[in-house]
């Protein structure tokens, strides 16, 4: 019972259900925003983002195993073998999603992903401005699913790509410091210094949250802007503890997510 549970929450972290949730909630606002929908886009659009996690995370076993022992596929939760058979699966369904949206748009969006998840891995991950940059543009992508829909993109749809560009840059950085002992013994490339990297990510995300705050919501934004400094001199503060990393990363993504969901009950 208890193998199986492990193995239940291992699946959760391998097909990142959590940013899986952050890309669909986004789609969802911005579908919201143009009166439009695609359910089959929807279930082809998590398949995808969720295969490319996979990929991305069996052709990290190596470095994994010296910067993140205690995820699914290094701790053994899960077995490559096994990882590999839902990747196939999963890029099966959103190609057979795809189709079923009968969208031209939608079908060749699907295939384009797949492909750049493909080059991403080839090419990209040797680089950490290539790779951040890649993260951010695929993540930003899927706001614009109204044009593959049939929907035409009004103003806040930009603003919603926007901050949804800014904020995945940013957290990208931060978990490349936090992983940059095993990127640098694996694949021999450095990773952004501490430091810099570190200011460079708070101020990508205080961009990204600023905007949001600005065009979707009545804040303070003399309060927020002091709270966003006290929560960035702690984090320099204890910058040196990898555990730091994983709980700014994980405490701004509840916030983002919860942020998404007031956005989309408000359009209700």
């Amino acid at each position: 019972m208890t193998k199986l549970i492990k193995k239940f929450f291992g699946l959760l972290w391998l097909t990142r259900v959590p940013i899986v949730a952050v890309s669909l909630l986004l789609a969802m606002i911005s579908l919201k925003f143009c009166n439009t929908y695609n359910f089959y886009f929807m279930i082809s659009l998590a398949c995808i983002i969720m295969a490319g996690y996979i990929q991305n995370d069996i052709l990290d076993y190596e470095i994994d195993t010296i910067s993140a022992s205690s995820r699914p596929l290094p701790s053994g939760t899960i077995s490559i073998h096994q990882a590999k058979i839902l990747y196939k699966l999963l890029v099966i369904l959103g190609l057979v999603g795809g189709l079923a949206s009968r969208s031209i748009l939608c079908l060749v969006y699907v295939c384009v992903v797949l492909a750049a998840f493909y080059v991403y891995t080839k090419y990209c991950k040797a680089s950490w401005v290539l790779k951040n940059l890649f993260t951010a543009i695929i993540s930003t992508t899927v706001v614009f699913a109204p044009v593959l829909c049939g929907g035409k993109i009004n103003i806040k749809v930009v603003y919603l790509g926007t901050v949804a560009f800014f904020f995945t840059l940013g957290r990208e950085i931060l978990m490349d410091i936090r992983d940059r002992e095993g990127d640098q013994i694996i694949l021999n490339v450095k990773r952004p210094p501490s430091l810099l990297g570190h200011i460079i990510a708070f101020l990508f995300i205080f961009i990204s949250f600023m905007i949001k705050e600005l065009f979707f919501f009545e804040t303070d934004i003399i309060r927020y802007m002091l709270y966003a400094l006290i929560a960035f001199i702690l984090s320099i503060l204890f910058m040196e503890k990898k555990s730091v990393y994983w709980i700014m990363s994980e405490s701004i993504k509840v916030i983002f997510i919860y942020d998404l969901i007031r956005i989309y009950i408000e359009l209700r």
